[in-house]
């Protein structure tokens, strides 16, 4: 191995160390120094806590690098600085933050006027937050000591790394009494009216997007963290209970709407409040679950109730910006100019109606039914057809009035908004009035899927008898001869355009491809048949109830097979061996002998010697070919014995009745002289069969003949066998006068003789019934 043989490269950096004149501009030419730190070289690491060492990494990352250097190298040192001080070394991580006078260098950059360099900034931020995380306890000391150091964090949010940093401070202290410590000096140093005063008009764009992100990641931090600790614990969120606080909303409420109404301030002000009513309605189907997200909402809507104060009041600030927005200047867009256009201002409204309303506050529903807010939001949301977002909004606000449920003390099913809609704001005769501009040949406008949904929200809810009966008595006048009109509008357009919009379920059988499907029961042309009897042949095991299964026998059986008629039927087994081992042999042995033979020849169809067409191998094979006389094999058909070894029927050539030492005995032959193996005993030779069809169904491989049980020499003398009465013989040697010309073969496979072969060995008396190899009359004549 590359470990074994010790080919390790030796780092230059141990070079450098063991120099006394060493410094750490020449480490940080070398371009596997972090590596080696995170290696955790000792050698390294002991060099870089040196109190100078610290300090000039320190300046490093907190100093501006000179000008005119080029830009990409320009803070190369001071990366690799910051990269090595937090690189979360354990024994580095312990000397730093126990090193005060070098923690009072790293924080000397907050003190800075503003802008500060942002590159400069996160190397800072990076810097002082791992080791927040790494060291809390010791951390704590330290900046709790530090006169100021929230407010100077704080005045340079404008960049993201402080606000990280913030964050830190924190959610990110371990472990948990040390966290709990880190809320508590926050809260002392009143770090939520701190970040919540940034939101206001005179504060920059970063300042404030900062600042209310901040809020908001604290926000869903520390509620998430309340969510998960045990219910017997006495711990307390004093940050969550400040940002929830009746005064807190009210501080930033004040900001957004005293004075000049900016865009920005109101777009960053909602999103804390959206943060704040962040509640999180459950909609779960398991019933444990849903009753523990049900238990959350309800402590989350008590814990807000002092937003919810504060917010009431200035409900009509809100209303005012939806009809009053903030100036804008026009748009052009694609569709047209749009004077003015909607603006996020008014969008931030919308979707933060859209979250009260969820609340299910009776006052906040009252409130916004007075002012007709809803109203308001579907005039805009009809005015700006385009206008996806605010569609969202819309439709949410209309499907939660729906859905509410009954309030204690409602006289208005349980929600008061539902007159405002049906009455005040005319909600099914606008949708009545899209669909009929959409029928008048207008472009359909973008709300159209929308109006949809809000049209079956309807229906939904006017299915209850009481519903109905309550919303009739909404409608007076002209409401109510528009009943008759939405009835018709239900049955009609609305169901069919339900019926084009439902999803297709598929009720049949699953359907499957060739590889993976049953198709028992398909009705094969018969030019294929043989095509999906081989497919399910290989795609499964060979068992008996493969070929035996009645489906597919049924159709093979009805399979009629087209053979030339100049074809003689009992040459068919032995033209079939023939070219069955020549194109066995030209795949499987490498043979190059009748390589120019078959270069031409079809693999599927032969022919004879006098060009009759022969069907392919497999159409012939459900003939028996132990039936077929051995005398019809074509001339010329003759092939080496070495050709013939793996084929051919078998044939047992015996000259007189055979005794105990025989392999199979005359009862194993029939009368044509051909073996048959039902007939012999099972002791004496393996299972063989010539019928293919019982292949498919063998269990174990036949046992070799040339066994004791098979040739019994102790019952019978063999040929070679010295006896002491023989006068010719001379003791020590064999005796071969015994033999014939019919010699045991070793390999147990025969293939056909001739009649001139057959009366040749049944001659020889002495010799012992054996199987025999002729595969050629030549040959065995030579023999």
């Amino acid at each position: 191995m590359f470990w074994k043989c010790n080919m390790v490269a030796t780092s230059n950096v141990d070079t450098l160390l063991d120099d006394e004149d060493v410094t750490l501009h020449k480490l940080m030419e070398e371009e596997d120094l972090l590596q080696e730190c995170k290696g955790l070289n000792n050698k390294l690491i002991v060099f870089l806590v040196q109190p100078e060492v610290l300090h000039e990494l320190v300046d490093l990352i907190i100093t501006e690098p000179p000008e005119g250097e080029v830009e990409t190298m320009r803070y190369k040192y001071a990366n690799l600085a910051c990269e090595l001080l937090t690189c979360d070394v354990s024994k580095m991580n312990e000397v730093l933050s126990s090193s005060i006078d070098v923690l009072d260098k790293l924080c000397t950059f907050i003190r800075q006027q503003s802008p500060l360099n942002p590159l400069l900034a996160s190397f800072f931020s990076k810097t002082l937050g791992i080791l927040v995380l790494r060291k809390s306890e010791t951390m704590l000391k330290y900046i709790s000591g530090r006169e100021n150091m929230i407010d100077e964090v704080l005045q340079h949010l404008d960049k993201s790394a402080n606000m990280d940093l913030v964050l830190r401070f924190a959610t990110c202290a371990e472990p948990h009494n040390i966290r709990c410590l880190y809320k508590e000096w926050l809260n002392e140093q009143k770090l939520v009216p701190k970040l919540v005063s940034l939101i206001e008009p005179k504060s920059s764009e970063q300042m404030q997007c900062y600042a209310s992100q901040a809020v908001c990641d604290m926000v869903i931090s520390l509620r998430d963290q309340k969510t998960h600790s045990d219910k017997d614990s006495t711990d307390t969120f004093p940050l969550l209970s400040v940002l929830e606080s009746e005064s807190t909303a009210s501080q930033l409420l004040d900001q957004m709407f005293s004075g000049s109404i900016t865009e920005l301030t109101l777009v960053h002000g909602i999103s804390v409040f959206l943060a704040i009513f962040d509640t999180s309605k459950p909609n779960s189907a398991d019933v444990e679950q849903e009753a523990a997200l049900q238990e959350k909402f309800e402590s989350t809507v008590a814990d807000i109730t002092g937003a919810v104060e504060a917010l009431i009041p200035r409900l009509h600030n809100l209303h005012n910006v939806l009809e009053e927005p903030p100036a804008l200047m026009p748009m052009i867009t694609t569709i047209g100019t749009l004077d003015p256009p909607f603006g996020s201002a008014r969008l931030q409204v919308a979707k933060l109606v859209s979250a009260i309303i969820e609340i299910n506050e009776p006052r906040i529903d009252a409130e916004l039914a007075r002012l007709g807010t809803l109203d308001v939001l579907l005039d805009l949301f009809f005015k700006y057809e385009w206008n996806n977002f605010l569609h969202t909004h819309v439709e949410h606000s209309i499907r939660s009035v729906f859905a509410a449920p009954p309030l204690e003390g409602d006289t208005v099913l349980g929600h008061p908004l539902i007159q405002h809609l049906f009455s005040g704001c005319r909600l099914k005769q606008r949708i009545l009035e899209s669909f009929e501009k959409c029928d008048s040949g207008c472009r359909r406008p973008g709300y159209m899927g929308h109006v949809i949904k809000i049209a079956n929200d309807i229906a939904s809810f006017l299915e209850a008898e009481s519903s109905e009966e309550l919303v009739k008595s909404f409608e007076t006048g002209t409401l109510a001869d528009s009943v008759q009109k939405w009835q018709e509008f239900v049955a009609g357009p609305l169901t069919d355009i339900n019926k084009k919009q439902a999803p297709d379920i598929i009720t049949g059988p699953m359907l499957h491809t060739s590889l993976d499907g049953d198709f028992s029961n398909a009705d094969f042309p018969h030019e294929t048949a043989f095509q999906q009897a081989f497919e399910r042949h290989r795609l499964q095991q060979m068992t008996d109830n493969f070929l035996a299964s009645a489906p597919l026998d049924g159709r093979l059986n009805k399979i009629k097979l087209v053979r030339s008629d100049a074809v003689d039927m009992q040459g068919d087994a032995a033209l079939f061996e023939k070219i069955s081992s020549q194109k066995s042999r030209s795949f499987g042995d490498g043979s190059d002998d009748d390589d120019d033979d078959d270069d031409d020849d079809d693999g599927w169809e032969f022919k004879d010697g006098s060009g009759n067409v022969f069907l392919s191998a497999a159409a012939e094979t459900e003939r028996s070919v132990d039936k077929l006389p051995l005398e019809q094999e074509p001339e010329g058909s003759g092939s080496s014995s070495e050709e013939e070894e793996n084929s051919g029927p078998r044939k047992i050539v015996s000259a007189s009745p055979v005794a105990k030492g025989d392999l199979i005995g005359p009862a194993a032959t029939n009368d044509q002289g051909w073996a048959n193996f039902d007939l012999a005993p099972a002791s004496s030779f393996g299972t063989v069969s010539d019928d293919p069809n019982l292949w498919d169904t063998a269990q174990n491989p036949a046992p070799d003949v040339f066994t004791s049980d098979a040739w019994d020499i102790d019952s019978e003398p063999a040929p070679w066998k010295f006896e002491a009465g023989d006068e010719d013989s001379t003791e020590g040697w064999a005796d071969f006068s015994g033999f014939s010309s019919t010699i045991p073969c070793a390999n147990l496979t025969s293939t056909e003789t001739t009649s001139d072969e057959t009366s040749a060995s049944s001659t020889t008396d002495a010799a012992p019934a054996a199987v025999v190899d002729s595969s050629s009359s030549s040959e065995n004549s030579a023999g």
